[in-house]
């Protein structure tokens, strides 16, 4: 911290950490749900890895999820910078600002990257895992519908976000009903990637990102 004047104050941080995963991303109670999902290789049976005759009768497909023995732990780094201002000339009113840059290697995600996700890059470029899936034949590269898609927790290639937090705040002259402010939080989010690790099918390993950004807003 550094303020050089009294109504000024410049902030930063910087951290490292790491998480293990708990004994519920362990040992967590496997169990079967069926969900809303569509088979890449119905629509489109010459996709790579896909069955020559892929069949769907039913809307929701069978997903296996749960604990994973086989998790490694995730690991941060952050960074925040920003300020402080509270001007004499407006008794009781601050205002502050961080940029913050989070980055996480290794990331825990429940339910691994979600079954739909799964049945897409498998039969993409991605090429993640294709033995996640099965089929209702023992070589699903001929026939068969999906009988269970494996979606265990599971270590996904990292996390990354940056963004902006603002803060208004003003507090009333005391009144002799009590005391009263006005508080307003935004946070600005300039983008929030999650990477998965792959093999294309050349065996050659692959990165797909997914991004999305935005802002929220808080008055009270």
């Amino acid at each position: 911290k550094y303020a050089p004047i009294r109504s000024l104050l410049f902030r930063g941080s910087w951290s490292q950490g790491f998480r293990i995963p708990t004994i519920s991303d362990f040992f967590a109670g496997q169990g079967q749900s069926f969900d809303p999902l569509v088979d890449p290789c119905v629509a489109n049976p010459t996709l790579p890895n896909c069955p020559a005759h892929a069949t769907q009768t039913v809307t929701q497909l069978p997903v296996t999820v749960g604990g994973n023995a086989n998790l490694t732990p995730e690991r941060a780094i952050s960074r925040t910078i920003g300020f402080v201002y509270s001007p004499t000339y407006i008794p009781g009113f601050d205002v502050s600002a961080d940029y913050y840059k989070v980055e996480v290697v290794n990331a825990i995600s429940p339910g691994g990257i979600g079954p739909q996700n799964i049945l897409d890059f498998c039969y993409s470029a991605v090429n993640l895992d294709c033995s996640l899936i099965q089929r209702s034949n023992a070589n699903y590269k001929t026939n068969g519908e999906i009988t269970d898609i494996l979606s265990l927790n599971q270590n996904v290639g990292g996390i990354k976000t940056e963004g902006w937090d603002v803060n208004l705040d003003y507090r009333f002259p005391s009144t002799p009903i009590g005391d009263f402010k006005i508080n307003a939080d935004l946070t600005f989010t300039q983008n929030f990637v999650t990477s998965f690790l792959g093999v294309n099918p050349q065996g050659v390993p692959t990165e797909f990102t997914k991004e999305v950004a935005g802002s929220v807003t808080s008055l009270i």
